[in-house]
């Protein structure tokens, strides 16, 4: 057994994770999440990688420095925070993620021809989703389905229905450039399925990411024929259509059954307007997941804004060095990667995935499947 396979077999397992963030077991009368479990085993493979490789090349330096310092920032500022037991508990995981994206980073040294895998197993998934869902309707619940809000929510095999809208929102823009580039018509199936499962996700952040990626990805191939023209009309106007229309769902149905102040758009406001009035250290922030914590360990008191959250908890040099490390990440990929990553980011504006797995990874899969060419 080789690196090289052992490396591809940590790319699979952490593909896995944009799609199984929401399975858990029970071990011991303790939940553990699937993406926290594969942690244990990728670490022992890149301690054997290492080991076999015995004479390592490493790359990516200034990558690697950015996501150190990430570290430093998330220690030092949880360190001093008023809630350092709880913050401190809470930055264990960021820190994991970390180290392992760095040893990946560290070992790397071949690309890895993972792109297949990664739309052929969200596919797959997806198809599943879609299946479960009539049967949830026959008493068949299969935990892919949830209802809130007077909607029915596709989440698939996600926590949250804003997981997997994100994650399918990637693969659908990857499956979409493929297309573009390789013309086979099996994947026009492909795209159908993950629309659907997109619409089914009831998430306009992730329809909003669908707009913006394929309209680039439509000029990035100049591909203009009428039968690309039409499928990409088609999809950039629904996706339109449908944020628009959803967001105002959103904020005015049900309303006399709801709290107002529980409507998401409302209440995300509200919480960003508490964060900002109890910022105590704007350099350092108050501490990972401080907000959380000095509200009585309520969950509805989380950030739902990536740069605001980061901005909460790390302070001003939290946010620089996260802005530092995606900069020197752009500057290696080509112009797909640079725009996946981008409206990846986007996305998280409204749907933060930076406790997740998929967060971390999605540098080091653009790294591998859309590195920029050496001239």
């Amino acid at each position: 057994m080789n690196s090289t396979f052992l490396l591809r077999f940590i790319h699979y397992l952490f593909i896995t994770t944009f799609f199984l963030s929401g399975i858990s077991f029970q071990l011991r009368g303790t939940t553990v999440r699937y993406d926290h479990m594969i942690l244990v085993f990728v670490f022992i493979i890149l301690v054997v990688i290492i080991v076999i490789k015995k004479k390592l090349i490493i790359k990516n330096h200034k990558i690697i420095v950015s996501l150190i310092l990430c570290i430093l920032v998330i220690l030092f500022s949880s360190t001093i925070s008023v809630t350092s037991d709880y913050s401190l508990n809470k930055s264990i995981l960021y820190i994991i993620y970390a180290v392992i994206i760095i040893i990946l980073l560290f070992v790397q040294d071949k690309k890895q021809e993972i792109v297949n895998f990664f739309i052929g197993f969200g596919v797959l998934i997806n198809i599943i989703s879609l299946i479960s869902f009539p049967l949830y309707f026959l008493g068949f619940d299969f935990g892919t389905v949830r209802y809130d809000f007077g909607s029915y929510w596709l989440e698939g095999f996600n926590a949250v229905a804003n997981i997997n809208g994100i994650s399918n929102a990637i693969l659908f823009l990857y499956i979409l450039n493929k297309y573009l580039n390789t013309k086979k018509s099996f994947l026009i199936i492909y795209l159908l399925i993950i629309s659907t499962c997109l619409i089914m996700s009831y998430t306009r952040i992730s329809w909003l990411g669908v707009f913006f990626g394929t309209i680039f990805l439509l000029f990035k191939n100049k591909s203009f024929t009428s039968g690309v023209v039409t499928s990409t009309i088609l999809i950039v106007s629904v996706s339109f259509f449908l944020f628009i229309l959803s967001s105002y769902v959103t904020v005015f149905d049900k309303i006399d059954e709801l709290n107002v102040d529980y409507l998401t758009s409302n209440w995300r406001y509200y919480i960003i307007l508490i964060a900002f009035s109890n910022m105590q250290n704007w350099w350092l922030g108050n501490g990972t997941e401080n907000l959380i914590a000095i509200h009585g360990f309520d969950n509805w008191y989380y950030i739902a804004n990536l740069p605001i959250s980061i901005l909460y908890d790390w302070g001003i040099l939290g946010v620089s060095s996260f802005l530092v490390f995606f900069i020197y990440i752009t500057k290696k990929l080509d112009n797909f990667g640079i725009m996946i990553l981008l409206i990846y980011l986007l996305m998280n504006i409204t749907s933060p995935t930076i406790q997740l797995m998929q967060f971390w990874y999605l540098p080091v899969l653009l790294l591998n499947s859309h590195q920029k060419s050496k001239i």
